[in-house]
């Protein structure tokens, strides 16, 4: 299903979408920021989960971008972080997955160049130990790690020259053999996103070192067949953060070709092969980070923003992210019509009714505090009046606009975005 302009304006206004949900109280409850894994901070890391623990490892810190080897582990019980055994050697832009209580972590930049070693972690023991080693020559940074069934899977990145590829490796614990698969169909690239969803593997986004991309590949391991579905509706992005929850993908935030951190989500749901996009992740605008699922929530860490390398953590509910209808821009089924919608500082207000008088305006908070409040003069049928505010966060708000009367009197839900995210 191609999503494409309509009643809902999805796709060209970016919003999201939702019907009769309190929308103040779903955007409160749909992430919540955990206890922040120890310092450093950090970027091309890698994150998954064991069970009920997530775990974030390796990268480069915010310091001197030198090497990282350390691991830590998450356990939401506690809501606390503990380390664990460090890897052998510290370890850049490597990719892992997880089967069972082991995790695999491989390719990536080492102190001596590209890694081809694979490493196993048991959590049982809390011991390293290596396995055979990436296929000789097929050595790689930024690549995909991910998990279906008792295999895992390993695919796309950069090789020692930048060259962006799209091969596609599957890895048997059981024989602890390395098979290629069938590539990827689309160009070759680096700093993808990708997770699983039932018996289907789901890789897209990244860039090839020229452009930045938005396609996405559905894969399935039974038969070695990949197929194109449709294009993440948001921008083209690279270092996006992904992961599955209850039969949906999520995409949160990564990098704008304009090299600007981002923070919108994206729900995909599988199924219908539609892109929805949520409300906007409360912590900073970020790439490059880690993420990783335990039973129904998403965890989101670390990463780059506008201020630097981050190590915080966030946990997500996504049965709760806000969806909210945009009603149509039509002044005969609306009267009173906010633009443009996301504003940014300046909006119109464009009313077309008979009523003639005094009106007002009046802009509220989620929490139904009121920011704004404006008399109106409607002297002719049709008006149109620009009104600037430089002073409202980033967030949602509702425009009404009321005679003493109730003649009219309608509600509008507008987003305001500050230039700088």
């Amino acid at each position: 299903m191609v999503l494409r302009q309509s009643a809902v304006l999805l796709v060209t206004v970016g919003m999201w979408l939702v019907a009769g949900m309190n929308t103040g109280k779903a955007q409160e409850s749909s992430w919540a920021h955990r206890q922040d894994f120890s310092a450093p901070p950090r970027v091309q890391a890698v994150g998954f989960s064991i069970g009920e623990k997530g775990y974030i490892a390796t990268g480069t810190d915010g310091m001197s971008d030198h090497l990282l080897q350390d691991m830590q582990e998450y356990d939401p019980g506690t809501n606390s972080w503990t380390f664990k055994s460090s890897l052998p050697f510290p370890l850049r832009g490597g990719a892992a997955f997880s089967i069972g209580n082991k995790a695999f972590i491989t390719t990536g930049g080492g102190p001596y160049g590209l890694n081809y070693q694979l490493l196993e972690w048991d959590q049982g023991t809390n011991l390293w130990r290596a396995l055979k080693p990436f296929p000789a020559g097929q050595g790689r940074m930024s690549a995909i790690g991910i998990t279906m069934g008792n295999r895992g899977y390993i695919g796309t990145g950069f090789d020692a020259a930048q060259r962006a590829l799209n091969d596609f490796w599957e890895y048997d614990p059981m024989s602890d053999t390395w098979e290629q698969k069938a590539s990827l169909p689309g160009t070759g690239r680096a700093y993808a996103t990708a997770f699983a969803v039932y018996d289907k593997i789901y890789v897209g986004l990244g860039n090839n070192g020229s452009t930045y991309l938005k396609d996405w590949w559905e894969y399935t391991p039974a038969t070695n067949v990949w197929k194109q579905m449709e294009d993440m509706a948001g921008d083209a992005r690279t270092g996006a953060m992904g992961f599955s929850v209850n039969g949906k993908g999520y995409i949160i935030g990564g990098v704008s070709n304009t090299m600007k951190p981002l923070r919108d989500i994206w729900e995909f749901d599988p199924i219908r092969n539609t892109w929805t996009q949520l409300d906007r992740f409360p912590g900073s605008s970020r790439g490059y980070g880690v993420s990783f699922a335990i039973n129904n929530s998403g965890y989101i860490a670390a990463g780059t923003s506008a201020g630097g390398y981050l190590f915080d953590l966030w946990e997500s509910f996504p049965g709760t992210m806000a969806r909210i209808s945009i009603p149509i821009d039509d002044p005969f089924g609306n009267p009173v019509v906010i633009s443009p919608n996301p504003f940014f500082y300046r909006f119109f207000m464009k009313i077309r009714h008979p009523y003639t008088g005094m009106l007002e305006l009046t802009i509220t908070n989620m929490r139904g505090q009121v920011v704004f409040r404006k008399p109106v003069n409607k002297d002719s049928e049709y008006i149109v009046r620009c009104y600037e505010i430089d002073y409202l966060p980033d967030g949602l708000f509702v425009f009404r606009v009321k005679d003493p009367a109730g003649i009219i009197d309608t509600k509008q839900t507008v987003i305001h975005k500050s230039f700088d995210n």
